[in-house]
C-alpha cells in the first residue's frame, strides 16, 4: 500500500476512531479527551500529508465494495476533495478541543456523546470530500444527514428536537425527491458514474436535459441553506456552540456548497453552459436567499440567530458564483468555480469564529440577546476581538479571508456580465455590516457591565484558545490565495 493510499485512509478512519474512543470511554473523562484531540490531530496530519503527496504527483484510489454491477463504493483523492478535507480536518480539530473545554465549564452529564455525534458528522464530511463517484457522495452525504438529525436533537430539548425534526423532514425529502433522480438521470445518460475533471456529462447531454439536471442537483444539495431550505442553518441556534459550530462552519453548510461546487466541476464541467436558463434562475433564487436572510439576520435580537442567517446568506453566495461560472473564464480558468471554492473555505473561517466567541460568550456570562452585549468587550477583551475578526471577515472588509472571496465573487459577477449580481453582492456587503458591526463596536466602546459574569471562572482556557485560534485563521488566506489557485488549477484546466 502507497503513502497516499496510507493517509487516504487514516483521514476517512481516524473520525471514526474518535466516534469509538468517545462513545466507549466514560471515565476517566481526561483520557477520553486525549484521545479525542489526538485522533482529531492525527486526521489533520493526515489530511495534510496527503495533500502534500498529490501536489508531489502521488495519486490514489481506494474501493472499498461493490454494491452495485460496475459500481464501487470508492474514494479518491482530487484537487478539490484534498483541500476541503485539510478544511474540515483543521476546523474540526479547533472544534474538538473547543468542546472540551466547552463541555467541562457547562457541567454536562453526558460529553462523550456530543463528541461521538461531531466526529461521526465529520466522518461523513470526510467520505463526501473524497468520494469518488455518485453512488459514494450520496451514501457518505446521506450518513451527514442522519448525523445532523443526531447532533440538533442530542440534547433532549424539546426545542431541538423540533428543529432537528425539521431539518430531517426538509434534508430527505430533498435527497430522495430531487438528488437520487438527478444521480439516476445522469448515470443512465452518461454510462458511468465517476467523477471526473472535464465533467461527468461532457458532451453527452443536450440543453433541456441540462437545464433539468442542473435544477435537480442545486435544489436536492439542501445542505447547501438556500432558501426555502435552509431550516438546517437556523436549527444551529437552538445547539450548544460546539455543535453550532459542526453545523454551520464544519461540516453541514460547507458540505452543501462543497457539493455544489463539486457537481458543477466534476459532472457538469463544459456541459454547464448547456444549462444557462437553470443557472439563472437559480442564482437568482440564491441572490434572493442571500439578500432576504442577510434581511433577517439584522431583524433577530439572539445573537445566535443572527449568525445563523448569516451564514444562509453567505453560503447563498457559494451557489451564485457556482451558478455565474463559466468554463472559459480567465485565462483558461473559471473565477466562478475559483470564487465558490474560496467563499466555502472564508465562510467556514468566519462562522467558525463567531461560533466559538458567541458561545463563549454565553458560557461565561449567559448573554445571548445583542442588545445585552454592550460594554462586554471590556469584560472579555480576548473574546470580543476574536468576534470582531470573524465579523470582519464575514463582511469582507481586507485583509481577512472574506475579503479575498468578496473580491473572487465580483470578477466572477464581471467576468459573467452580470452586473446585477455585483449589487447583490454589495447589498449583502452592506446587511452584514449592519448585523454585525454595532455588536462589536457597543462592545468593545461602552462602559462594562457591573455584573458581566454568571460563572466565577469565565471562559474556560481551552476554550478561550480555540477561540483566539479561530480567529487568526481568518487572516490564513492572505498567503494561501495564490498556492491555492495553483493546486485547483487543474480543476479548471481540465474544461476544453
Amino acid at each position: 500500500m502507497t503513502a497516499a493510499a496510507i493517509m487516504m485512509l487514516t483521514a476517512l478512519l481516524a473520525p471514526l476512531a474518535q466516534v469509538l474512543a468517545a462513545a466507549a470511554i466514560n471515565k476517566p473523562a481526561g483520557l477520553r479527551d486525549v484521545l479525542v484531540i489526538l485522533l482529531a490531530l492525527i486526521q489533520l496530519i493526515a489530511s495534510i500529508w496527503l495533500l502534500s503527496l498529490f501536489g508531489q504527483g502521488q495519486t490514489v484510489r481506494l474501493a472499498l465494495a461493490s454494491p452495485l454491477p460496475g459500481v464501487e463504493l470508492a474514494f479518491v483523492a482530487d484537487p478539490l476533495g484534498l483541500v476541503f478535507g485539510a478544511l474540515v480536518s483543521g476546523l474540526g480539530a479547533l472544534n474538538a478541543l473547543y468542546a472540551i473545554g466547552y463541555s467541562r465549564a457547562a457541567r454536562w452529564e453526558a460529553p462523550g456523546r456530543m463528541q461521538a455525534l461531531i466526529a461521526f458528522a465529520i466522518a461523513a464530511t470526510m467520505g463526501v470530500a473524497y468520494a469518488a463517484n455518485l453512488l459514494t457522495f450520496f451514501i457518505c452525504s446521506e450518513a451527514l444527514t442522519l448525523g445532523v438529525f443526531l447532533l440538533i436533537a442530542q440534547s433532549g430539548a424539546e426545542r431541538a428536537q423540533r428543529a432537528a425534526l425539521l431539518s430531517l423532514s426538509v434534508l430527505v425529502f430533498a435527497s430522495f425527491a430531487l438528488l437520487l433522480p438527478a444521480v439516476a438521470w445522469t448515470s443512465a445518460i452518461a454510462q458511468g458514474q465517476e467523477f471526473r475533471l472535464g465533467g461527468l456529462l461532457a458532451g453527452k447531454v443536450d440543453p433541456l436535459t441540462a437545464n433539468g439536471l442542473l435544477a435537480l442537483f442545486v435544489l436536492g444539495l439542501a445542505k447547501s441553506a438556500v432558501m426555502p431550505f435552509h431550516a438546517l442553518a437556523t436549527s444551529a441556534a437552538t445547539a450548544p456552540a460546539p455543535v453550532a459550530a459542526s453545523l454551520t462552519a464544519v461540516c453541514a453548510i460547507s458540505v452543501g456548497g462543497f457539493s455544489v461546487v463539486r457537481i458543477a466541476v466534476s459532472v457538469f464541467g463544459p456541459a454547464l453552459a448547456s444549462a444557462q436558463l437553470a443557472a439563472f434562475a437559480l442564482s437568482i433564487l440564491a441572490s434572493a436567499s442571500a439578500i432576504l436572510s442577510a434581511f433577517v439576520a439584522i431583524s433577530r435580537a439572539d445573537l445566535r440567530e443572527r449568525i445563523a442567517y448569516l451564514a444562509v446568506s453567505q453560503s447563498s453566495l457559494v451557489v451564485l458564483a457556482v451558478c455565474l461560472a463559466s468554463p472559459a473564464g480567465l485565462g483558461g480558468s473559471s473565477s466562478g468555480w475559483f470564487a465558490a471554492i474560496m467563499q466555502i473555505g472564508a465562510n467556514a473561517l468566519a462562522l467558525m469564529t463567531l461560533t466559538l466567541s458567541a458561545g463563549a460568550i454565553g458560557l461565561a456570562s449567559g448573554r445571548a440577546l445583542a442588545a445585552d452585549m454592550d460594554g462586554m468587550g471590556r469584560a472579555m477583551p480576548v473574546v470580543f476581538i476574536a468576534f470582531a475578526c470573524g465579523a470582519v471577515s464575514l463582511i469582507g472588509a481586507p485583509p481577512l479571508a472574506g475579503a479575498w472571496s468578496k473580491l473572487w465573487l465580483f470578477a466572477a459577477a464581471a467576468e459573467a456580465d452580470r452586473h446585477w449580481a455585483m449589487g447583490v453582492l454589495a447589498v449583502v456587503t452592506v446587511l452584514a455590516f449592519a448585523a454585525l458591526s454595532p455588536v462589536a463596536a457597543r462592545a468593545m466602546s461602552g462602559p462594562a457591565p457591573d455584573q458581566p459574569f454568571s460563572r466565577t471562572d469565565a471562559t474556560p482556557l481551552l476554550s478561550l484558545i480555540t477561540v483566539v485560534l479561530a480567529a487568526a485563521s481568518t487572516a490564513s488566506l492572505v498567503v494561501l490565495v495564490d498556492p491555492l489557485a495553483r493546486f485547483l488549477a487543474p480543476l479548471w484546466e481540465a474544461q476544453p
